[in-house]
């Protein structure tokens, strides 16, 4: 019989963005990902243990082998249109509910819709699209996770007039 004295883990390709913690035991570890890849995780401890009286004391290493495919971030709209000075919400939901590395909303023309208020954003789950003028853009969402971007094609149409007034004296 013995015991784990030490456990310590780590992560051989950091490129995939694993990010690897365990107990000190050795039994058991967790990591998050962000990016595809493949990646070795490693786990270097000592063991002491008894023959007899005599007590040894060995250090060993333990391999785990993980793959982390890719996951594409859905946006919730694929398309929509708005009014002059009308807004939307546009979020993501990951496929694989593996944390993304990070996100980057984009419009293609901030003079027909802003992400909350400028042409772009980062670091930011959702954003607020406003309707600037009439026209059509396209946000983009990256999610930079070797995946291809998802988009969302926002379509502005100018608000028609519901009211005209015509009175005598402005006519010529």
């Amino acid at each position: 019989i013995g015991t784990m004295d030490v456990a310590s883990w780590s992560c051989s390709n950091i490129q995939t963005g694993v990010y690897v913690s365990g107990d000190k035991y050795g039994g058991k570890f967790s990591f998050e990902r962000y990016f595809a890849g493949k990646a070795e995780i490693v786990c270097r401890y000592g063991y002491t243990y008894y023959i007899g009286t005599q007590k040894k004391h060995e250090i060993g290493t333990a391999y785990y082998y993980i793959t982390c495919k890719p996951s594409r971030a859905i946006l919730n709209k694929s398309t929509c249109t708005l009014n002059l000075g009308e807004s939307v919400e546009l979020t993501y939901n990951n496929s694989s509910g593996y944390k993304l590395p990070g996100c980057f909303w984009k419009t293609s023309d901030k003079n027909v819709a802003t992400v909350d208020g400028r042409e772009y954003t980062y670091w930011v789950e959702s954003v607020t699209v406003t309707a600037v003028s009439e026209g059509e853009c396209t946000i983009t969402f990256d999610g930079f996770s070797g995946e291809k971007a998802s988009t969302c094609t926002i379509i502005v149409k100018a608000i028609p007039p519901t009211e005209i007034t015509v009175s005598p004296n402005s006519l010529v």
